[in-house]
């Protein structure tokens, strides 16, 4: 019988993550297979952890899992992806906008031959710069690997263990997980799924945080600025060909290609550089755990 490892990524949660593992348990279940729930603590600044103590005290099926800070949620769910057993891996927020109820769709749906399935929300209860900024990745995604336009993502998820295994590979600095996913497979889907109302605290997510990802995404899945570079270089030499050969035209045009000329030699640069301080980047791990509690073995 194939086994469920059920992972939640968990930042200032303490108020939900007991209802959460309630309806997670009712419904793993009534779907009556073997089950883990994988519980990553990052760096909460409320009594998250000592919640999931209680909980795993309670429930040996629970393991928890401490970060030594705050490294966002996509490398704490990559943390819970590589201490996961199960033959099944669901990602799910901690704030009760992911129905744990639609677990058993996301279940029937992977075993139609695919390798991740993400859920969709027909009604989104985001905010809307939150909604716009998923919209973005979604694009960058179209174009960094010719993903489905029809195929979208989200933070709940499903995935067979064989990609979350793959996936447990990345061990670097500044991670995307939709990013590793279309990196190692195109067997991917979607289902609809209701999105509720967040019913405790705000968004972890910011305008920072989200251009971080739009960063890491370019930057780490991408050659876009390598070719946006390779331009601004051909740029520059046009113009300073131009600049040289007619240096005895009026003083006006020279001066106009100077303008065009300058922010290009800078782009480059900070480029370059940028690219090597993601290389010194990658020296450093996705993510230092703490403290882990869990089982071993197999899931029963």
């Amino acid at each position: 019988m194939n086994s469920i490892s059920v992972v939640i990524p968990v930042f200032n949660g303490s108020h939900s993550l007991s209802e959460l593992y309630s309806r997670l348990v009712n419904i793993l279940q009534q779907m009556a297979v073997p089950f883990e729930i994988i519980m990553v603590d990052d760096a909460s600044k409320d009594d998250s952890f000592e919640v999931m103590q209680n909980l795993r005290q309670h429930d040996k099926r629970v393991g928890i899992i401490k970060l030594e800070k705050n490294y966002g949620q996509h490398a704490a769910t990559l943390c819970g992806l590589a201490q996961s057993r199960g033959d099944y891996i669901i990602t799910i927020d901690d704030d009760l906008q992911h129905l744990p109820e639609a677990i058993p769709d996301l279940m029937k749906k992977i075993t139609e031959g695919y390798d991740a399935v993400f859920a969709i929300f027909e009604n989104k209860q985001h905010s809307f710069y939150r909604n716009l900024g998923s919209d973005f990745m979604n694009l960058t995604l179209n174009i960094i690997f010719n993903k489905p336009r029809s195929v979208r993502t989200s933070s709940y998820r499903i995935l067979t263990g064989r990609l979350a295994n793959i996936m447990k590979e990345h061990d670097q600095a500044n991670v995307y997980l939709a990013a590793l996913i279309f990196k190692n497979t195109s067997k991917v889907a979607n289902i609809s799924v209701e999105h509720q109302k967040r019913q405790y605290g705000q968004s972890n997510y910011n305008y920072y945080r989200l251009l971080k990802l739009a960063r890491t995404l370019f930057y780490n899945y991408s050659n876009l600025p390598i070719l946006f570079t390779l331009i601004l270089w051909i740029v520059a030499f046009v113009m300073y060909r131009f600049v040289k050969i007619n240096d005895f035209l009026n003083s006006s045009i020279i001066v106009m290609s100077l303008i065009l000329l300058v922010p290009a030699i800078i782009s480059i640069r900070v480029i370059i550089t940028y690219y090597k301080l993601r290389i010194l980047a990658r020296r450093f791990p996705a993510y230092t755990i703490h403290s882990i509690d869990m089982e071993e073995g197999e899931l029963i």
